[in-house]
Parts: structure tokens; sequence; C-alpha cells
């Protein structure tokens, strides 16, 4: 099919230029009507899909199908890339967006140029829209990820979030900038931090780089980073479990908030990552990092710890041999994280059977929170606990908590010795004869509880029926029924 001559298209691509909107509609509509023969017109048409004016983009939509329905794998859509790409940074959001998906769809001819422009430094905000549709094109080879890494260091942050989520958006294939993430995560902008987290989780990074970096930033003073962190902890697998144990080490506890911000300045300079901005001597950035002076003030080393258990919990039973041992650690030295320890534990499954006896101890606990985590957590570990040997030490201390204040106490104690069942029974009945009213009581409601499996305490509940008080009498007289009826009690 012949070509319309370049003369007769001059006018018409000259006008997809016009001030004047409605002009430039007509001249894309114009060409339409021309169908394959205003090939030569395609660049002009492809940058004016970035036309302000939506009714203009869609003329121009319309004209590049009637064209060459083909037209983002044609050579001549290429000599438009260069006006696409300047376009990027257009203060019309709209225009941005529109050249930005056009790149995206012309895909990987247009890389090359892309790469070139993303050098100028000058021009960041085309820098973020470059970035962000590269991620989107996700091109094979080593040059993008190069590219990308090195404007993690940019001296403006809004160029190095964009980076690290493009980075992120390529996957597998930029496992090479994990370096380059990890000095992100230094970064004082929040928004660096957290897609510099959220990128190392998805690019599968080398885990001796990523698990101690990440590590850092599980106290972070942003909850969203922290929750980053986690995540791709979690998406690093088990082979990241070795770290994290160790994080839960008295050793790393003890360091404190500013001991382990020098151990970061450190470890960015042996891994050879100090982002720019920070200038060259790691003790000019460590004064940079410190943005967490309220932290110091909460516990560094508790909000790690937690972070540790939650990381550790989500992970599951494929981690129980290696963190078991330092969650039961935890359970006994650390009074403010027993109740996250003992929900990781039970998340831990059946792997957390050698925790049982510490869990058991717990039972007691004078926090509810704790109390509650702990029963949870051994029945997920083993719904059989009640007739593990270390269960009838607790006994009597389990009856000697009916006695407390708390009933939030009192009733932890009876479930658990409801859970217990015969095994209980000789203990509950010297309850029955406690000078406590509220002991004769509970122990009363107990045995009930337990049903037949209790007959043997017949004897003593009907010895109860004629207690001095009569809530008493009234919990013994209800108890014989359920332990002489397997039915339940008679009413």
């Amino acid at each position: 099919m012949h070509s319309e001559p370049e003369s007769e298209l001059a006018p018409l691509v000259r006008n997809l230029s016009h001030r004047d909107h409605q002009e430039r509609l007509n001249a894309a509509l114009t060409l339409a009507e021309c169908g394959p023969a205003a090939a030569s017109a395609l660049p002009a048409l492809v940058r004016a899909l970035a036309d302000a004016h939506q009714v203009v983009r869609q003329g121009v939509a319309q004209a590049l199908l009637r064209i060459d329905p083909h037209w983002a794998t044609n050579p001549r859509t290429l000599e438009a890339v260069p006006a696409l790409i300047d376009a990027l940074a257009d203060r019309v959001t709209t225009v941005a967006q529109v050249a930005s998906a056009i790149l995206e769809r012309i895909g990987a001819p247009a890389v090359s140029a892309m790469l070139e422009a993303l050098r100028d430094e000058k021009r960041d905000l085309r820098q973020v829209q470059i970035a962000r549709t590269l991620g989107r094109i996700r091109p094979r080879g080593e040059a993008v990820p190069a590219a990308l890494a090195r404007l993690i260091s940019s001296p403006h942050p809004h160029v190095s979030q964009a980076a690290a989520e493009a980075l992120g958006e390529l996957g597998p294939t930029a496992q090479q900038a994990d370096v380059a993430l990890v000095g992100g995560l230094a970064d004082w902008s929040d928004g660096v931090r957290l897609a510099c987290a959220q990128a190392l989780g998805r690019i599968q990074p080398h885990l001796e780089v990523a698990v101690p970096a990440l590590l850092r930033v599980l106290p972070d003073r942003v909850e969203a980073v922290r929750e980053a962190a986690v995540a791709s902890l979690v998406q690093l697998g088990p082979e990241a479990a070795a770290p994290l144990v160790e994080a839960l080490s008295d050793q790393i506890r003890a360091e404190g908030f500013v001991g382990q911000l020098r151990r970061w300045a450190e470890f960015l300079t042996q891994i050879g990552t100090i982002p720019e901005r920070f200038g060259d001597d790691p003790r000019q950035m460590l004064n940079n990092i410190v943005w967490h002076e309220e932290l110091i003030m909460e516990d560094w080393s508790h909000l790690l710890r937690r972070s540790v258990l939650i990381v550790l919990g989500r992970l599951g039973p494929a981690v129980a041999s290696v963190a078991v041992p330092a969650l039961v650690h935890v359970l006994n030295d650390d009074r403010r994280l027993r109740q996250s320890a003992a929900t990781t534990l039970g998340l831990l499954g059946s792997g957390a059977s050698a925790a049982v006896p510490a869990l058991v101890d717990l039972l007691c606990d004078e926090q509810e929170g704790v109390r509650q985590a702990v029963a949870e957590a051994l029945d997920l570990i083993d719904p059989n606990w009640p007739t593990a040997p270390c269960t009838s030490t607790l006994i009597p201390t389990l009856v000697e908590q009916l006695k407390s204040p708390l009933e939030g106490a009192r009733q932890a104690a009876r479930a658990a010795l409801v859970r217990i069942g015969p095994i209980a029974i000789p203990i509950l009945l010297e309850a029955l004869r406690d000078p406590d009213r509220q002991v004769r009581q509970a122990a009363a409601e107990i045995l009930g509880a337990i049903g037949p499996a209790a007959r043997s305490a017949i004897p003593a509940l009907q010895e109860a029926i004629s207690d001095s008080h009569s809530w008493v009498r009234e919990a013994a007289r209800l108890a014989l029924q359920k332990v002489e009826t397997p039915e339940g009690p008679l009413l």
C-alpha cells in the first residue's frame, strides 16, 4: 500500500502539537482516516499519546491502530522514545503516567535510551519515573539492576525509594543489588528504608548480606519498616533461622542501641556501601542515622527480640529444632516477652514439644495474657499435654492460685485443673477441706467438671454437702450430679 506524500502529512504532524487541543484531535482523526499510508507519522502520534487531554489521547490511539495495529513494535516508534522519556518529567501527572505506560508497552527496545537518561541526576523526577517504568518492563540482563542499584545512594530520597521499589519488581534477576539495598536500610528517609526492606525479600539476596542487615532494622522506629523487615526475613525462609536465634541471645540484648548502631556502621563499611550523603566517614554516617533517639527510651533490644519472635513464628515448624532452646530461654528470662515467646512456640507445633515443661510452669503466670498464650500454645504443641510428667508438679500451685484475688487467675487455674483431670483429684480432695471457702467451692466445681472420671471423689463431695457455707454446699451438690451421671447434671 502506498504512503501519503510527506508534504501532505507534514501539516497534520505539526498540528499534533498545536496549542489548541481541538486542532490536535482533528489532526489525529485525519491521520486515522489515512490508515497505513500515514506510517511516517507514527513517531509523532506515539509522542501525542501522552497528550494532556484525554479526548486527544483517544483520537491518537484510534489513529495508531488504524495505521499499524502493532505500532508498539514498529521500528519507527523508537524515534518517539526520547520525547516520551522527557515527558516522564512533565508537571501534569497524567502526561507522565501515560508516557510511562507507552514506554512500558514499547518494552525492551526502549530500555537502552532510558538507562542513558537515568544518568542525569539533575532531572530527579524523570529518574523516578524511569525507575518505575523499568521495574514494570522487567528487562533481562544485568544492566538495569546495576543502574538501579547505583541510584540507591542518590542524593534525592525519592529517587532512592523508586529505585528500590523497581529492584523489588525485578525479583531474583536483581540479586546483584542486595549490597546496595542493604546500604539503603541505613537511610534517614522512612520511605527509602521501607522500600529497601521490602525489596530484599523479593530478590533472593545472599543470606550473609541480607539477614544481618534486616535484623538491624527490626527495631526501626517506623512500624511499616519493621513489618517489611519481618516479611522479608520470612520470605528468606528457614535458612535465616540461625541468625535470628542468635539475635535472642543475651549478648545482643545487652549490647543495646548505641552498640548496635556502631556495628551497623561497621557492617556497611565492610561490605562497601555507604550512601553518598553520609560521607566517607563511618562516624559521620553514624551521627546521621541516629534517627532513633526516642527508641533508646523504649528499649531497643526489646523491640528487636519481639520482632524476631514474630519472624520465627511465621517461619513455623521448619525452624523448631533451631529455635526452641532459645525460645525457652526467653520464656524463663524475659518477663515482657513471655506472651510472644509462648505464641511463637505454639506456631512451631509438635516440633516444640521440648518446651512443654517450661510452658506448663507458666500456666500460673501473674499476667493473664501470658496464661492464655501458654494454654493455647500447649494445645497446639501437644493436645495430650495434661498427661505429661511435668504436669503433676504444677497441681499444688494451681490449687493455690484458686485463692488469687484476680478472677482471671482463678479461671485459668480452674481450666488447667479440669484439663489435667484425674491426676489432680487427690489434691482437689484436700482442697475440699481448705479453710478458704473460695478454694472449697472451686475444688467442688472442678471435680464436677472432670465428670465421671472423678467418681473417687463422691464420698468427699457427699461430705461437702454439709459444708458450713451455702455456696460450697450447692457446688458439691451439682458436682455429685455430674460425677454420678455420665449424661450430665440432673435438673
